[in-house]
């Protein structure tokens, strides 16, 4: 059997929890490149703390509170539902428009696409 390094996806620097990626998740006492050890087993696609967040303390993903830690959780830790009070439903009316504009990539080469360009320019 082959074993993987242990790998986690951020989504923005200022998030301050991660999205397990290993196939089956891991275990508890897995320490990752970063230094960080689980301190609960994370099923894979689900939410790690990177650092440790006060009781009452924004838990942040894509830089944006998707909850509020019921009781302090440490680094490492499983962060689920049941450990988290949801922020309220924003209304509808009003939404902001984005207006980050994402940093332009420089052109991919060497990559082929299996498709075909339509007259108007789109693909298929």
């Amino acid at each position: 059997m082959t074993a993987f390094a242990p790998l986690f996806i951020t989504m923005h620097e200022r998030d301050n929890v991660a999205i397990v990626a290993n196939d089956g998740g891991l275990p508890a006492g897995t320490t990752f490149p970063s230094g960080l050890t689980l301190v609960d087993k994370v099923p894979q696609a689900h939410k790690v703390a990177l650092v440790d967040i006060p009781e009452g303390g924004e838990v942040r993903r894509y830089n944006v509170p998707i909850g509020y830690a019921l009781k302090a959780i440490p680094a490492g830790s499983w962060v689920h539902e049941r450990l988290l009070r949801m922020p309220a439903a924003r209304e509808l009316v009003g939404l902001p428009i984005a207006t980050v504009k994402v940093p332009e990539q420089p052109p991919l080469e060497g990559y082929t696409f299996e498709g075909y360009r339509n007259a108007d320019g789109s693909v298929g």
